[in-house]
C-alpha cells in the first residue's frame, strides 16, 4: 500500500512558504488575483453534484517511459463531499503483471465516501469465499474538503477534483496575497506561484489558469531548489449548461514514481443521485463477503445472508 509523497510536499508548500513580495502589487495583478478568488469560490456551489464515466490509467516511470500498470472503466456520482467509484479493471499488460501485486489485482473496486465513512469493496477470484470482501476507514476531511482515497489506490477525491491539485483560496489564506505571485500573461491567461520555504529554499510552485478554461486551473507545477521538476497536474476543463467541469486530469510525480490519468467521456453536472448511493450497500458486496472495519479496535464481520 503505498501513498503519494507528493501530498507531503504541498502541505509543506502551503504551510511554510515565506516569499518576500517585489515592490507593490499591481492594480492589473490585483484584478488577476481578485478573478481566481472569486472563481475559486464559485465552483462548488454552481457544480453541487454530477455524474460522469470514462477511463481511468496508472502508470509506472522508468526513466522517459511510462508502462502502463492497470486500466478500467470508471463510474463517478458526487453530491457535496460525498462521492461513488466503481472501477471496472481491464485486462493489465504485462509490466504489472509482472509485479503480482495481489491487493492490486482486482477485476473490480468500489469505493464510496458517505460523509464519515470511507469504504471499500473489491472482487476477485481469489478471494475466498465469495469472491470478494471490503473495508470500513473512519474518515476526516482535509482543511480545503479533501477526503483522499489513496488508501484504496486510488489517487483523488473526485468530489473535489479542482482542490487536488491546489487550492487558490487555502494558498491565499496561508500564504498572505502579497506572496502569491499573479499576473496575466501575453495570451490572456493567468499565471501564479509562489515560493517554498524561506525565499524559495525548498523550491517554488507554478500555476496556469486558462481563459479557455474559464481561469480555471490548468496547470500545476511543483520544483526542488536545483529546478527539478518534483510533481505536476494537468487538468482540462469543459463547460456544459453553463457549468465548468474538470474533464481531464493526469498527476505525474516523479517522488512516488507514477502517473495517474482521468478522462471522463460523459459528464452531468447537477445531476439527481439517489441517497442509496453513498450507503454500504452500494459496495455490492455478496452474502458472507467478510468486511474489515478499521478504527481504534478492528472488528471482522460478514455480510448478512
Amino acid at each position: 500500500m503505498y501513498y503519494r509523497l507528493t501530498t507531503c510536499v504541498c502541505l509543506l508548500s502551503l504551510c511554510c512558504s515565506t516569499a518576500v513580495a517585489e515592490g507593490p502589487v499591481s492594480t492589473e495583478d490585483q484584478d488577476a488575483l481578485d478573478k481566481l478568488v472569486k472563481i475559486s469560490s464559485e465552483v462548488t456551489t454552481q457544480l453541487r453534484s454530477y455524474t460522469a464515466q470514462g477511463r481511468f490509467r496508472e502508470y509506472d516511470i522508468a526513466g522517459d517511459d511510462f508502462p502502463l500498470l492497470r486500466e478500467a472503466k470508471i463510474t463517478a456520482k458526487c453530491n457535496g463531499a460525498r462521492y461513488y467509484l466503481n472501477l471496472e479493471f481491464t485486462t493489465l499488460q504485462e509490466p504489472y503483471q509482472r509485479r503480482a501485486i495481489p491487493q492490486e489485482a482486482y477485476q473490480r473496486r468500489v469505493i464510496l465516501f458517505d460523509g464519515s465513512t470511507l469504504a471499500s469493496s473489491y472482487f476477485s477470484p481469489r478471494i475466498s469465499v465469495t469472491g470478494a470482501a471490503g473495508e470500513l476507514f473512519p474518515a476526516r476531511a482535509s482543511r480545503s474538503g479533501i477526503v483522499s482515497p489513496q488508501i484504496f489506490h486510488f489517487p483523488w477525491d473526485i468530489a473535489h477534483l479542482d482542490r487536488e491539485a491546489c487550492y487558490p483560496l487555502m494558498v491565499i489564506e496561508n500564504l498572505g496575497r502579497d506572496r502569491l505571485f499573479c499576473s496575466y500573461t501575453p495570451q490572456g491567461d493567468i499565471a501564479a506561484g509562489y515560493l517554498v520555504g524561506r525565499q524559495g529554499k525548498a523550491g517554488k510552485v507554478d500555476l496556469l489558469f486558462r481563459k479557455k478554461d474559464g481561469f480555471h486551473l490548468g496547470s500545476y507545477r511543483c520544483e526542488n531548489p536545483q529546478g527539478k521538476l518534483m510533481t505536476s497536474h494537468d487538468l482540462d476543463w469543459t463547460q456544459i449548461d453553463g457549468i465548468w467541469c474538470v474533464k481531464k486530469m493526469i498527476e505525474v510525480s516523479y517522488i512516488a514514481h507514477k502517473k495517474w490519468e482521468l478522462e471522463f467521456n460523459t459528464i452531468k453536472p447537477n445531476a439527481t443521485i439517489e441517497e442509496s448511493t453513498f450507503a454500504l450497500e452500494a459496495l455490492d458486496l455478496p452474502a458472507r463477503s467478510r468486511i474489515i472495519e478499521r478504527g481504534p479496535v478492528t472488528r471482522l464481520t460478514r455480510v448478512a445472508e
